[in-house]
C-alpha cells in the first residue's frame, strides 16, 4: 500500500507541530527573561544617573549624597550596594543591602562594608553568584569634566530563578510531548524520515563544502525535492568555479602564469580529458600558438595557421563545435588527426576578431559533450577572454611605460647635444633655440670655437621625426666635432661629413645643413649650404636679402655630384645688420586652414624687430607661430640661429 506524501507530511506535521510548540515555549520563556533583565538593567542604570546629576561632587557634600543613596536603598530591595567614587577612584558615599549577602556578621562596620563593595567591584564574588548580580556604572560630568563615578551593584536573582523554573516547566512539557509522540512516530518514523534523512545529510555536507548528488529513491514529492537539490549543487559548484577562475584570473597579469590557471579551471569546470590554449600572435594575426599550458610539459605545443576559410567558419561556430563534425579542411587547418579522439572547439573573441581557441578533448568512451557543459565552458571562455584583455592591456602599458621612460632618457641626453649657452663675443649677439615636435627631434644647431678669431655654426634638419632621426643628429654631432678641428672651410667640411654620412644613413634618408665660419674681427660670415634654407639678412634701414648657394643634402650623393653642386659664399656682416638661419619647421608651420606660416611672415618679424636683441627676436617669432597654429601643435621641428652685429 503506497502512503502518499499528503499522509506521511500529516503525520510528520503532527510530530513537528510538538516540537515546535516546545521550542516556541522554550524561546518564550528565554525572551521574556530577558525582557525582565532590561528592564531592571535599565530600572538601575535611570537610579545611577539620576544620582550622577545631582552634581555635588565638585563641592564635596558626601553626606547629602550619603543621605540621598540611602533613601535609595529603602526604596529598591534589588540593589546590593550604591558607591560614589571620586575622579581618583576613591570611595566617598556608599549604601549596602546586607539582606541580599551571605556574611556571617550580624553587623558590619563602616570599614567592612567599604571593603566588601570594593571586593565586589573588583569581581570577588562566588563563581554561583556571578550570574545573580549585575553592575552599572554612570559618570558623574560637570562639563566635559569628570569628577567620578556612580557604581550600582544589584541583584537579578528572582529573575534566573524564574528562568530555571521556566526551564524545568520546558522540559517537563517537552518529555511529554515527546513520550506523547514517540508511540506513533516510531511505526511511521523510518518510512518516512529516512529519504528526509538522507537529504538533510547532503545539506549539512554542504556547509562543510563536500557537494555530492542524490539519487532519487521515489517520484513522489521527495523524489522532486531531491532533484531540485541536484539542480542546486550543480549551481553551487558552477558558481564556486566561477568564483575561483576569476580570484585566480585577477591575481596575475602574466601570459605565462594565465594559461596554466585557464586550463585547469576549465578542465575541472567541463570533465574534459585535456584542455588546449591557443592564443593570437601579436605580430601576425593569421597564427595562433599553443600556450604552455599542459600537464605533459614534454609534449610538443602545436602551432596554427588559420586561413580566411577556418577564420570565416570559427566566426560562424562562436557557440563551438565538436571537432569531428567539422569539414576536413577545418579539421586539417586545426591540426586535428582523424584517429584521434573527439572534441570541443571554442573560440575567444574580442570586438569580432578572434583572440584565442579552447579544445576540449572528451574522455575515453564518450561521445559528446551535454548542452550545459558546452553552454557553462562557452560562458567561463568569455570569462577568461577578459583576463586574457586585461593582460593583453597590462603588458601593453608596461611597454609603453618603458618606452616613455627611454623616451624620457633619449630626450634628456638629446638635449645636452644642443649649446647650453650661446656664445659671448664682443660686438656680436648670437642667441638659437631647438623645439622638437614629438619627444625627439631631427634639428640640430651647435656652435664650434675653431680658435679666438673663428667661432663654427652649424643648423641641420634631418629628413623625418622621432627615434631614427634623433639618432642621425647625435651621429652627426660627433662627426662635427671631429671635422671642425681639421676643416677651416665650410666647403671641404661637409664634403667630408657627406662621405662619412652617405654610408651610415638609410637610402631613403637625408640631411640638410648649413654650416657657417664667422671671422669675428673682419665681421665676416663664410658658409656653405647642403640643400637647407636660405639665409636670411636684414640691415638697420630694412633692407633683406635671401642667400640660397648651390648644394644638395648630405647622404644622397656618394660624392662627385655633391662636391660639384656645393658653393660657398662670404657674406660681411654690417653694423647692426642681422642673419637667420632656421629649419622649415618654422616656414612650413600649418595652421588649421591649413595655411603655411611661410618666409614673408619670417622676414616680416625678422624687419620691423631688427633693433631688438636676437633674444628677443626669437621670442617673437616664437609667440607668432603660436598665435599662427591657434593652439595647435606644430607638424616639424621648429630651430633658429639669430646673429647680429651691434658694431661696438
Amino acid at each position: 500500500m503506497n502512503i502518499t506524501l499528503r499522509a506521511k507530511l500529516i503525520l510528520f506535521a503532527t510530530i513537528l507541530v510538538s516540537v515546535i510548540m516546545i521550542n516556541v515555549t522554550y524561546f518564550y520563556t528565554l525572551r521574556e527573561i530577558k525582557s525582565k533583565r532590561n528592564v531592571a538593567q535599565d530600572h538601575i542604570h535611570m537610579i545611577a544617573k539620576n544620582i550622577a546629576t545631582i552634581q555635588l561632587l565638585d563641592r564635596q557634600e558626601w553626606d547629602i549624597y550619603q543621605n540621598f543613596i540611602s533613601q535609595l536603598m529603602i526604596y529598591n530591595p534589588d540593589i546590593i550596594y550604591i558607591g560614589i567614587f571620586d575622579a581618583r577612584n576613591k570611595l566617598r558615599a556608599h549604601t549596602l543591602n546586607t539582606t541580599l549577602i551571605d556574611i556571617t556578621e550580624s553587623k558590619l562596620t563602616r570599614r567592612q562594608e567599604i571593603n566588601l563593595i570594593l571586593q565586589m567591584e573588583q569581581g570577588a564574588v562566588s563563581d554561583e553568584s556571578k550570574n545573580d548580580m549585575q553592575t552599572e556604572i554612570v559618570d558623574i560630568r560637570l562639563g566635559n569634566r569628570i569628577l567620578g563615578s556612580v557604581h550600582v551593584g544589584f541583584s537579578i536573582i528572582h529573575i534566573n530563578r524564574e528562568l530555571q523554573y521556566g526551564i524545568y516547566l520546558n522540559i517537563f512539557l517537552g518529555a511529554m510531548f515527546i513520550i506523547f509522540f514517540s508511540l506513533a512516530a516510531a511505526y511511521f518514523g523510518r518510512r518516512l524520515t529516512k529519504p528526509l534523512e538522507t537529504l538533510s545529510k547532503a545539506m549539512e555536507a554542504v556547509n562543510e563544502g563536500k557537494m555530492e548528488l542524490l539519487t532519487p529513491q521515489s517520484r513522489d514529492e521527495v523524489g522532486k525535492l531531491t532533484v531540485s537539490f541536484n539542480q542546486m549543487i550543480r549551481g553551487l559548484k558552477e558558481r564556486n568555479i566561477i568564483e575561483e577562475l576569476g580570484k585566480d584570473l585577477s591575481a596575475t597579469f602574466r601570459i605565462e602564469e594565465l594559461a596554466p590557471l585557464i586550463r585547469k579551471h576549465l578542465k575541472s569546470a567541463t570533465g574534459a580529458h585535456s584542455v588546449r590554449l591557443y592564443l593570437q600572435d601579436r605580430e601576425n594575426t593569421k597564427i595562433f600558438r599553443e600556450a604552455v599550458a599542459r600537464e605533459n610539459q614534454n609534449d610538443i605545443l602545436q602551432t596554427l595557421n588559420i586561413n580566411e576559410t577556418c577564420e570565416s567558419f570559427l566566426k560562424n561556430h562562436q557557440n563551438g563545435f565538436m571537432i569531428q563534425d567539422a569539414p576536413l579542411e577545418i579539421k586539417n587547418c586545426l591540426r586535428h588527426e582523424q584517429e584521434r579522439s573527439n572534441g570541443l572547439v571554442l573560440i575567444m573573441t574580442l570586438k569580432n576578431a578572434i583572440l584565442g581557441m579552447l579544445y576540449f578533448e572528451l574522455r575515453e568512451n564518450e561521445y559528446q559533450f551535454h548542452h550545459k557543459q558546452i553552454q557553462f565552458a562557452s560562458f567561463l571562455a568569455n570569462q577568461a577572454t577578459i583576463a586574457l584583455e586585461n593582460t593583453l592591456i597590462y603588458e601593453d602599458l608596461q611597454e609603453q611605460d618603458r618606452i616613455k621612460h627611454e623616451f624620457e632618457i633619449a630626450r634628456k641626453m638629446q638635449e645636452k647635444l644642443l649649446p647650453g649657452d650661446m656664445p659671448e663675443i664682443p660686438g656680436i649677439q648670437i642667441d638659437g633655440v631647438c623645439l622638437p615636435a614629438l619627444e625627439l627631434g631631427g634639428d640640430y644647431y651647435d656652435f664650434f670655437t675653431i680658435d679666438d678669431n673663428h667661432l663654427g655654426i652649424a643648423i641641420a634638419d634631418v629628413c623625418g621625426k622621432g627615434v631614427s632621426a634623433s639618432f642621425y643628429m647625435a651621429e652627426i654631432k660627433g662627426m662635427m666635432m671631429q671635422l671642425t678641428k681639421s676643416f677651416r672651410s665650410p666647403r671641404k667640411l661637409l664634403i667630408e661629413l657627406n662621405k662619412m654620412l652617405y654610408h651610415s644613413l638609410e637610402r631613403n634618408s637625408f640631411v640638410t645643413m648649413i654650416y657657417a665660419v664667422l671671422n669675428i674681427s673682419e665681421k665676416k660670415l663664410t658658409f656653405s649650404r647642403a640643400g637647407h634654407n636660405p639665409i636670411l639678412k636684414c640691415n638697420s634701414r630694412g633692407d633683406s636679402e635671401l642667400f640660397t648657394p648651390k648644394g644638395i643634402g648630405l647622404g644622397i650623393d656618394k660624392g662627385v655630384l655633391f662636391e660639384k653642386n656645393l658653393q660657398e659664399q662670404t657674406i660681411l656682416l654690417r653694423k647692426n645688420e642681422i642673419v637667420l638661419l632656421y629649419t622649415d619647421g618654422i616656414v612650413e608651420a600649418m595652421d588649421d586652414r591649413e595655411e603655411m606660416f611661410g618666409e614673408e611672415k619670417l622676414l616680416d618679424i625678422l624687419i620691423k624687430n631688427r633693433h631688438e636683441h636676437p633674444f628677443k627676436i626669437k621670442e617673437i617669432v616664437l609667440e607668432a607661430l603660436t598665435r599662427f597654429l591657434n593652439s595647435g601643435f606644430a607638424q616639424d621641428d621648429i630651430t633658429m640661429i639669430i646673429i647680429k652685429n651691434t658694431g661696438e
